[in-house]
């Protein structure tokens, strides 16, 4: 305690010393006040903030406070966002969040920040997971059938698996009964997996 009197002392004097606040990250750490820890880490950021490669660092630290110990993953989430926003393919950001991803509460405001990532790398498995994440949070029902319009279309051209395709063309037309290029595309992949059964049946 003394030390972080000491410390806050130094700033009285001299708001915004890098080495008092330095400092205060070290003493706060060790004594695990994770609240002012977190208050340190940001001011750190503001007084550095013409160093790129520090404050993303920084950044990266004050999520993980936020996720581990302030039981504020929504916030952790944000800032790893931020990261991404500066360092795209940032490897602890992405780490993170798709460890965040899996908490469904999460998922639909991480989506949208792992979707440029995984279009970047072509990882069309990954994508699926973030589209239906999107198509599931979405109100809009335009907007749901053309999420699994492009599901549909990552099964099937990338992934060769026209049967999955057909699925979610299925559940475009459950959405919006009348679209023709639902039912085009339903007609079309019928003749390529002979299941036009299965289409009558859907469309009674």
């Amino acid at each position: 305690d003394d030390a972080i009197i000491a410390a806050r002392e130094a700033l009285d004097i001299a708001p915004g010393h890098l080495p008092a606040v330095q400092r205060l990250d070290e003493l706060y750490t060790i004594t695990e006040r994770w609240d002012d820890l977190a208050r340190t880490l940001e001011d750190t950021i503001d007084l550095v903030r013409d160093d790129q490669e520090r404050v993303v660092v920084l950044k990266i630290r004050l999520a993980g406070v936020f996720e581990q110990y302030l039981d504020d993953p929504q916030r952790a989430v944000e800032i790893y966002a931020e990261v991404l926003a500066a360092e795209p393919d940032n490897a602890a950001a992405i780490e993170a969040l798709e460890r965040l991803f899996e908490n469904d509460a999460l998922a639909p405001t991480i989506a949208p920040v792992l979707q440029p990532v995984y279009d970047r790398r072509g990882d069309w498995q990954k994508l699926i997971d973030v589209y239906c994440v999107r198509e599931a949070a979405s109100d809009d029902v335009a907007e749901k059938v053309d999420w699994n319009y492009k599901i549909a279309e990552l099964y099937e051209l990338i992934g060769g698996m026209p049967e999955n395709a057909f699925g979610h063309y299925e559940a475009a037309a459950a959405l919006d009964p009348g679209n023709e290029r639902t039912l085009a595309e339903l007609l079309r992949l019928a003749g390529e997996l002979d299941n036009h059964g299965e289409l009558i049946h859907f469309l009674q």
